[in-house]
């Protein structure tokens, strides 16, 4: 099958949106807050008994080998960076996306799906995840300085009128 040069720009569009406003920022997140947590209390974030099922092999592969591959995707693929504005909306609809499921998870399970929330307090709650949150946005702009000072980072394509 032949893909158009059209199809093309667009699934490189869409790859470049979604790698820079969550897959680099979301990787470093994934790994600054779990090694993080871990280091503090290993219980909070990946619990002694969970050792029979997870390997830890998998475990590296999930919260440790992300930020190769983010770190190298900008220096092997021109991407396009998108607009600060259109890229901090994005995250921050993914955000309050991602934490209103995980309100619905506990909601229907009595549990938090994160081992840390579970012992924090409402107010703690709400802080570590605004904290999340902050993270996540300075990760963007992280992204963006260091797609532009490293990658082959493109402006963002205009629109054609």
């Amino acid at each position: 099958a032949v893909v158009s040069t059209q199809s093309t720009g667009k699934l490189k569009q869409i790859r470049d949106w979604w790698f820079s406003t969550l897959v680099f920022p979301i990787s470093f997140l994934v790994f600054i807050l779990f090694w993080g947590l871990y280091v503090i209390d290993r219980e909070l974030v990946l619990p002694r008994r969970l050792d029979a099922v997870i390997d830890p092999t998998y475990n590296h592969m999930v919260h440790t080998y992300i930020i190769f591959w983010a770190l190298a995707e900008p220096l092997m693929t021109e991407i396009a960076v998108p607009k600060k504005r259109h890229g901090l909306l994005f995250i921050a609809i993914f955000a309050v996306s991602y934490t209103v499921w995980s309100y619905i998870i506990y909601l229907n399970i009595g549990k938090w799906v994160y081992p840390i929330l579970n012992i924090l307090s409402d107010v703690q709650r709400v802080l570590f995840i605004l904290v999340a949150y902050i993270l996540i946005v300075g990760l963007f702009l992280t992204t963006r300085g260091y797609q532009k000072k490293f990658g082959r980072a493109l402006a963002a394509p205009k629109k054609s009128q």
